[in-house]
């Protein structure tokens, strides 16, 4: 039995009945939505307070109907997407499909995203792709065209969210936005706001099918764009040095991914960014003979790893013909003949067996 208070509004506890069988990912759509009508910030995403919230904002029976419907058409079900945010390297190249879809078409659909509340990267990248619309051109066209109501409020307009300059293409020129509208606080004891609801409704109901569809066609683009491992196995996860190296080689050539959000804080992470960053590059092109080779790869990534790769040889050569010349400095010949028999019984060069009795010593003072 529906529970509501002496004004006729819904109580705090029958909304909690309503909504305590959600998932942390539909009650995060059904908050995000109630912020953005109400122009109220709620940031909890807790049954209880959140119960209380709606309570507080005069949420009506079919107002939370609504909301609750509109979750269930945003959010996919998690194995739907297990495979993307379960790997950080797949995530990295899914954030910047998503960002390369809104300027290179890379779907039907144009993605407006809302603003999120910002915790972990990758639970970032789920929470902006389970708010943000599917739309097509048309559909956006008259959002930003068509922006007042028979009643004269506005119709919501979608706010992108604001990322970090795509590094791996720096001749995207990103067009022009108009301006989110100042829009009145929602009334629902308003008629015409009861019709505008059922308009706004009617605008996410197909959001759970484009997403799927969306996902479905992300997948088929990932296996074809994924980096092959033989072309990435010279790359060594515990080799500080090389990984370091790698990072800072695909920055200046300017093919590093650096999402908003994202911190490289393991040498893991670092090793999974720059294989990311290998992935998207073919991420967008079409499979013809004049771009892509019998490697599975268009010719121009192949070239770039292959370049990377002899990069990274020059400098290891470098790196040893230095350490060499340092140690003629303070070594004599006869001992560096000594310590290069010693660094050859245990596999390491020289300077990595000097500097491995240092370190040895050091500890035990």
């Amino acid at each position: 039995m529906m529970t509501t208070r002496d004004d006729g509004l819904l109580d705090s506890d029958y909304i909690k009945s309503k909504i305590k069988g959600l998932s942390p990912r539909l009650l995060y759509v059904l908050m995000t939505e109630v912020s953005i009508d109400k122009s109220q910030s709620t940031s909890v995403v807790d049954v209880d307070y959140l119960s209380r919230r709606l309570a507080e904002l005069n949420i009506m029976s079919e107002d939370l109907d609504s909301y609750i419907d509109i979750a269930h058409n945003h959010v996919l079900d998690d194995k739907a997407v297990d495979w993307i945010f379960k790997s950080l390297r797949v995530v990295l190249w899914f954030d910047d499909y998503l960002k390369k879809n809104r300027f290179k078409a890379l779907t039907p659909y144009i993605l407006k995203f809302q603003p999120i509340l910002r915790t972990t990267y990758i639970d970032d990248c789920l929470k902006g792709f389970d708010t943000c619309y599917l739309l097509t051109e048309e559909e956006s066209n008259n959002i930003y065209n068509n922006r007042s109501m028979n009643d004269g409020r506005y119709v919501r307009v979608m706010k992108p969210r604001n990322v970090a300059t795509n590094i791996y293409d720096m001749s995207i020129s990103l067009p022009p936005r108009p301006s989110r509208p100042i829009r009145e606080n929602y009334d629902t004891s308003s008629t015409s706001n009861r019709r505008n609801s059922t308009l706004r409704l009617n605008k996410h109901i197909k959001q759970f099918e484009r997403k799927s569809e969306f996902i479905n066609c992300a997948k088929v683009e990932y296996s074809l764009r994924r980096t092959s491992e033989k072309y990435t196995d010279w790359l060594d996860v515990k080799n500080e040095q090389q990984i370091l190296w790698a990072q800072e080689h695909l920055y200046s050539q300017n093919l590093l991914i650096q999402p908003r959000g994202f911190l490289t804080d393991t040498l893991q992470s670092i090793y999974e960014q720059v294989c990311a960053s290998l992935d998207i590059i073919d991420t967008g092109l079409d499979n013809n003979s004049t771009t892509y080779g019998t490697s599975g790869m268009s010719l121009k990534k192949k070239e770039i790893i292959r370049k990377m790769r002899g990069a990274w040889s020059q400098k290891k050569f470098r790196d040893k013909k230095d350490a060499e010349s340092a140690l003629e400095y303070i070594l004599n010949r006869r001992h560096i003949n000594k310590l290069k028999k010693l660094a050859s019984d245990y596999g390491v060069s020289s300077t990595e067996y000097l500097q491995q009795l240092i370190d040895d010593a050091y500890d035990k003072t």
